[in-house]
């Protein structure tokens, strides 16, 4: 704990001990004024030997009860948080300075009351002592209140996953610096097992925003941490084995040794057993864990390290198979929305990337599809036509490739969810002057029965509300066009009549 926080646990105990001074002081005040017989405060309270026993007992025994109330205090935050998570969280309590340094403390001040009770006699006060003992008992009163909240504190998971970040950073770094680098790997795959312990128990315990913070820091500690440092980090650190990655096989294993990509296979499985583990009803906790993975990925574009970025393409496609095995679309949306956005991150430096993850969408979804979830063969069309007009300013080759991709969906049994992405992709592709993508779709679009692109053009035209009337992980509708394109309707329908058989039948008409 740092800065202000620590103030607030301090001030309870300030107060606690400056209101007992202050009334010391008012009432010795006044026993001066009623005894008459002491010159000063500090007379008054100077003991005989039988006033510094009765004192040193009621310090000591009193000390007593109170390191009672804090082993009590202490065991039962441990018993209760790690019953709650996992046994690992133990070694946050046991390595946490503040608990040894109060229990420290405390046993200290009752050794010394005892000692200096043993140097008391009939005819000679240890007056130093005593009040040294004296101060002591206070002290610990007083820092008891403030370490009660302390515990109560530390007990809540996201105090615990602050903390447990902060110690696996600390090691990272100093394996960085060559210090110790396997002792340094171990500590901090600790971290990394509590931190996904935290996680998974949240999930279990319905806890969503706990759960939610575990996998932000676990993406923080592999974006901002861990591969900028990465190339620095000795040799020793990725030698690993089976030991250390309980579950692998020995293929996994020594293809992540070789690659270099243990820890990242790490986090990412981890990702992956929390989706298995997760309730249809958490599906925030589904949106996390794909996004913290496209964090992963656009941190290995940046570092340019191929191996990661194939590993999170990996993921990804198994958080859809996840998804598929679960009979959850709801899973499958957040990962498909998270999977575009990392496409999109390859359109600069591997844009072959970017079709490779197109081709795993639509797949997908036509899996999706083969289990009678129809609903996400439109959504991935939807995806990757957006993946399309996106990649034209960069590379409008892998534009026209994505556009083919989208194009090879159509055939003549498609249905309008399948065929309103690609007609706004034409339209796009007709205001935009892209002449041999819009070719290409409208060559695709006329295989598609009459009636279905008539109802679809419709329902582009009538469509002014660009807002999903429910709530999802998109916003804009599938069956709105900006107003710029929805002016380009009636010159696709005269293109399509077109490219057609040429029989009046075939002209596309808009329906009264």
């Amino acid at each position: 704990m740092r800065g202000p926080r620590w103030l607030n646990f301090f001030l309870p105990g300030a107060a606690l001990g400056l209101a007992t001074v202050a009334l010391v002081v008012i009432f010795g005040f006044l026993d001066l004024i009623i005894s008459g017989r002491f010159r000063s405060i500090a007379q008054l309270l100077t003991p005989d030997p039988v006033a510094a026993a009765g004192t040193l007992g009621l310090a000591g025994g009193a000390e007593g009860a109170a390191i009672g109330i804090v082993l009590v205090v202490v065991v039962l935050g441990i018993t209760m948080t790690a019953s709650r998570y996992s046994p690992r969280i133990i070694d946050v309590f046991v390595g946490d300075p503040v608990n040894g340094l109060v229990l420290g403390l405390f046993l200290g001040s009752i050794l010394f009351t005892f000692l200096v009770r043993a140097e008391l006699k009939t005819d000679f006060v240890p007056t130093l002592g005593v009040i040294a003992a004296v101060v002591l008992a206070f002290v610990d009163f007083v820092i008891l209140l403030p370490y009660v909240a302390y515990i109560f504190d530390v007990m809540r998971a996201e105090t615990l996953v602050v903390s447990i970040r902060r110690s696996a950073r600390s090691n990272l770094h100093k394996a960085i610096r060559g210090r110790s680098p396997v002792v340094r790997r171990q500590r901090f795959l600790t971290s990394v097992a509590q931190i996904a312990d935290i996680a998974a128990g949240s999930v279990r315990q319905a806890d969503v925003p706990v759960s939610m913070a575990a996998i932000d820091s676990l993406s923080e500690l592999l974006v901002w941490e861990y591969l900028p440092g990465k190339a620095r980090l000795p040799e020793a650190w990725f030698e690993v084995g089976r030991q250390d990655l309980l579950g692998h096989s020995d293929q996994v294993v020594e293809h992540m040794v070789r690659n270099r990509t243990w820890l990242e296979h790490l986090v990412l499985s981890t990702f992956l057993d929390m989706i298995g583990m997760t309730p249809v009803y958490q599906k925030e906790v589904v949106h996390a864990i794909a996004t913290a993975t496209c964090q992963i990925g656009q941190a290995a574009l940046k570092s340019r390290d191929k191996e990661i970025q194939d590993l999170v393409v990996r993921y990804f496609n198994t958080y859809l198979r996840a998804a598929l095995n679960q009979h959850v679309p709801a899973f499958a949306y957040s990962s498909m929305n998270e999977y575009r956005h990392l496409a999109r991150a390859c359109l600069d430096s591997r844009p072959e990337l970017a079709v490779e993850i197109a081709g795993h969408l639509l797949d997908y979804g036509r899996f999706f599809e083969e289990e009678r979830m129809t609903q996400v063969r439109g959504a991935a069309v939807e995806d990757v036509s957006e993946l399309a007009v996106a990649a034209e300013p960069l590379a409008p080759e892998v534009s026209r490739r994505l556009a083919a991709l989208v194009a090879s969906q159509l055939g003549t049994d498609a249905r309008p969810s399948l065929v309103k992405p690609v007609l706004r992709l034409a339209l796009w592709a007709r205001h935009g002057g892209h002449v041999e993508t819009g070719k290409l779709l409208s060559g695709a679009l006329s295989r598609v029965p009459l009636p279905v692109l008539t109802d679809c053009l419709d329902r582009l035209q009538s469509t002014e509300d660009g807002v999903f009337r429910e709530v999802n992980e998109r916003l804009v509708a599938f069956d709105w066009v900006p107003d710029e394109l929805r002016g380009d309707i009636a010159g696709l329908r005269a293109e399509l009549a077109a490219a057609g058989d040429g029989s009046p039948q075939r002209a596309i008409s808009r329906q009264p």
